[in-house]
């Protein structure tokens, strides 16, 4: 059997609109995929906010073991009935309350704001723009600040994604059947295409869709209307979602199987045995973990999709929010009254918040001992200051690592993928193996490509060192 893989965020960038991975991808499927669990994503999460309990400040934990940090967003009146998910690049935090606002909570500061109302469902984008269906079938995009209408669906809305572009993909139903529908702008006609009753999943970044039938899966090539296939199985699926990169799909079967295809050739590359037969899947942020939920029982099942680990199975209810793999990959999820973390390697309870099962939550890399507006005060200060020293430098550094080796390993991989890496010596014993790609002239150019990548990243500036005294 061949070995089970994922790729890591930053090859959907490569794989976006494509119809067949180019050749450099394949020589990363082992390469890269090898180290995805080493790969470093800083401080990992977990924020709570206020649910059933009624109104309250949004509290966040340290991951693993849900450690209560020295910081609360001042919200008393913020009551969230659905976490949307977490904007890094304008660290927002977004979420509905029960009245369908849409409100975002900005960590740098200020008082949470409301971003429209009226709101039936919104996600985030690969890029982390919202996007929103209104109660009237408006569907809009975030512009900056304010929310901007793009189009109208035409049927009751069961599914809203976003693309790395400004279409946005809704599944809609009505009287005269199952439908895809992709808007990009209130002036244009939307492109609307009839797909088979079942399960239906968007891949990140909106170029494919997966609809699962009863003799096998449906893909639709969203950017190229014509071209889709269908991957036939000898085991009916009730469920199936895209890997992170957008590279495989999982589909859950009625024999309890989770079978691991490629997209691209439509083969089947492992089957793993599930407990039993399961009615959702969800992905860890990386593809590094996969959850499953039971047809029936309030339960999970691990499946580790980068080693040969069994499926293991964990005690928890579901819902929208919980039980999630964080960043770290961490698994945070509801036990009883509680919400508890559990080791990504055993399994093994590391962490708890007691009470904590009636609030929302969601996790998120993101530093609290360093709030974003004082890292982007002192980034702003920092690249003013470089910007009059000649022969300064800026990088997009994607990992750390006391490891050589390990460093110009990666680096080799991220080549070969078409990207301008390379390694950074540390200038002291104190210091890390920095894996950068640049360099870049600007500040912004550097963010550009990083937020490109799908994956945690930082700016790195390099400054020329200091004339000797005479």
């Amino acid at each position: 059997m061949p070995a089970r893989v994922s790729w890591i965020p930053l090859l959907g960038v490569l794989l976006a609109g494509c119809g067949s991975p180019p050749p450099e991808v394949a020589q990363l499927q082992h390469a890269v995929v090898a180290r995805a669990a080493s790969v470093n994503v800083g401080t990992s999460v977990a924020f709570r906010f206020a649910g059933r309990r009624g109104a309250g400040d949004v509290q966040v934990y340290r991951l693993p073991g849900l450690v209560p940090a020295d910081w609360r967003f001042n919200a008393p009146s913020l009551v969230a009935a659905s976490v949307v998910g977490f904007d890094g690049d304008d660290d927002e935090l977004l979420v509905l309350t029960p009245d369908h606002d849409l409100v975002a909570v900005d960590l740098g500061g200020g008082p949470p704001r409301t971003v429209d109302s009226n709101v039936a469902l919104a996600t985030l984008g690969p890029r982390g723009t919202a996007v929103l269906a209104l109660q009237d079938s408006t569907i809009a995009a975030m512009n900056g600040r304010k929310a901007t209408e793009v189009g109208t669906a035409h049927g009751a809305i069961t599914g809203l994604w976003g693309t790395n572009g400004s279409r946005v993909v809704i599944e809609v139903r009505s009287d005269s059947g199952h439908w895809l529908e992709q808007v990009q702008s209130s002036a244009q006609k939307p492109e609307r295409r009839r797909i088979p009753d079942g399960p239906v999943d968007v891949a990140r970044w909106g170029d494919a869709a997966a609809v699962a039938t009863d003799s096998g899966i449906a893909v639709l090539d969203l950017l190229h209307p014509g071209a889709d296939e269908f991957i036939r199985l000898a085991e009916t699926p009730l469920t199936a979602i895209f890997s992170p990169a957008g590279n495989r799909i999982y589909a859950a079967t009625a024999d309890g199987h989770l079978v691991v295809l490629d997209r691209f050739d439509r083969s089947v590359i492992s089957k793993l045995t599930l407990p039993g037969p399961a009615r959702a899947l969800r992905n860890g942020p990386y593809g590094r973990v996969l959850l499953a939920r039971p047809r029936t029982g309030d339960s999970a099942w691990v499946a580790s999709m980068i080693d040969d680990r069994p499926v293991q199975t964990i005690s928890t209810a579901w819902d929208d929010d919980l039980p999630a793999v964080a960043p770290d990959g961490t698994i945070v999820t509801r036990v009883g009254k509680d919400v508890i973390a559990l080791s990504a390697d055993s399994l093994k309870t590391v962490g708890r918040v007691a009470g904590g099962a009636s609030d929302r939550w969601l996790t998120a890399p993101w530093d609290p001992r360093r709030p974003p507006l004082v890292v982007a005060e002192t980034a702003a200060r920092s690249t003013a200051a470089a910007a009059q020293q000649p022969g300064t430098r800026m990088y997009v550094q994607v990992s750390s690592t006391s490891n050589p080796s390990w460093a110009n390993n990666l680096a080799g991989d991220l080549r070969q993928a078409g990207l301008k890496a390379t390694v950074l010596a540390p200038a002291d014993s104190d210091q890390m193996y920095r894996v950068v790609i640049g360099p870049y002239a600007t500040r912004e150019e550097a963010e550009a490509t990083g937020r490109k990548l799908g994956m945690p990243f930082w700016i790195y500036t390099q400054t020329p060192p200091a004339a000797p005294t005479p």
